[in-house]
């Protein structure tokens, strides 16, 4: 994270994947909250 905090370009960037991910995560979490290996498999993603 120390290298991309160097240029607020590229960690906004990143910081702006990783709340998209989180949220296909939660999202997919919700969905298939009764399944667990979905779940397990949304993490991995």
């Amino acid at each position: 994270y120390r290298n991309f905090q160097l240029s607020s370009k590229g960690y906004l960037e990143v910081l702006g994947t990783n709340r998209q991910i989180r949220t296909d995560i939660n999202n997919i979490n919700f969905l298939q909250r009764k399944d667990r290996e979905g779940t397990a498999q949304a993490r991995i993603t």
